[in-house]
Parts: C-alpha cells; sequence; structure tokens
C-alpha cells in the first residue's frame, strides 16, 4: 500500500455472531472473517 491509500477496518456483531473485515481504499477486500457461536 502507498502513502495514499486507505486500509479500513470493519466489526460487525450481533447477538451470536461477529465479522472483521480489512477493506483497501473502500473496495478491495484484503480480508475478512466471520464467527459463529451457533
Amino acid at each position: 500500500m502507498t502513502a495514499k491509500d486507505a486500509a479500513i477496518l470493519g466489526i460487525e456483531t450481533s447477538c451470536d455472531d461477529t465479522s472483521v473485515a480489512v477493506v483497501k481504499n473502500g473496495k478491495t477486500i484484503l480480508a475478512n472473517l466471520v464467527s459463529s457461536q451457533v
């Protein structure tokens, strides 16, 4: 990534699920993970 690039960490939770993602410039998914207790 260059100095102009932005990495965004998104976190979403609900009663039994948690998700995280790292997105580059709001367009490219670099990583994502979903965890469920069900």
